[in-house]
């Protein structure tokens, strides 16, 4: 129960939330066992150990017409195993070996940093946010990540840019967001919406290219969409 997009995206796991909630502040931990080997068909024990993401989050939230909220976190991944490994050398972790001798070269134990602020300006919603990713275990020049974004909406369109960049040790890259290209990517993005009372429509039209040269990864643009309408039944 938690998204940042350059660390961790709706990827199902299995897991625990504590949460405590004083006045306008709020902290949470969770406890989870990340997806393996197949994709997010399979969680538990495997031959490396038990895989495990902790983290634990202070919030603040603050206003109700003109509002402002950030996160402050710490995270932890211990134990991911050979499979996952080897599938985010492709999408650009820093990873030795081959197969199942795959490993992940740095580990992954930091902080992430989240805020979002939003007004209301003469019947459109102005809004201001962003991430920032910071992994102690690797080093220098592969980190770290940010992603910052702008959106005006107003009662049945809205539109928002992003820029975004994520080094290629900040993250497991299986787990994190691949609107966003992984990790090794720097880029950026319009989202053009379209909504009202039983629907929701967007377009996504996204370009990014790795940070340092990799014979596995290349420019890419990317247009994405949704559509979805709410029904009664």
């Amino acid at each position: 129960m938690y998204e940042s997009p350059l660390l961790v995206a709706k990827v199902p796991f299995a897991g625990l939330k504590q949460t405590f909630n004083f006045g306008s502040f709020s902290f949470s931990a969770q406890q989870a066992i990340p997806s393996n080997n197949h994709l997010a068909k399979r969680i538990g024990t495997i031959e490396t150990g038990t895989p495990s993401f902790r983290i634990e989050t202070l919030s603040l939230k603050l206003g109700k017409k003109h509002t402002f909220k950030m996160d402050i976190s710490h995270f932890s991944f211990r134990d991911l195993s050979s499979g996952i490994s080897e599938k985010s050398k492709v999408l650009g972790n820093s990873v030795e070996g081959n197969g199942a001798g795959s490993r992940f070269t740095y580990g992954f134990d930091g902080y992430n940093l989240a805020f979002n602020t939003s007004f209301i300006l003469t019947g459109y919603q102005l809004e201001l946010g962003g991430h920032y990713l910071y992994n102690e275990k690797a080093p220098e020049k592969r980190n770290r990540g940010h992603l910052v974004f702008l959106a005006l909406k107003g009662n049945q369109f809205g539109a928002s840019i992003e820029q975004f960049r994520n080094e290629s040790d900040s993250s497991p890259a299986f787990y994190n967001n691949k609107n966003y290209g992984h990790n090794n990517m720097s880029g950026q993005a319009l989202i053009l919406s379209s909504f009202g009372k039983e629907y929701l429509g967007q377009i996504r039209i996204a370009q990014f290219s790795p940070i340092k040269t990799s014979a596995l990864q290349d420019q890419t643009n990317l247009l994405s969409f949704q559509i979805s309408k709410t029904m009664d039944f």
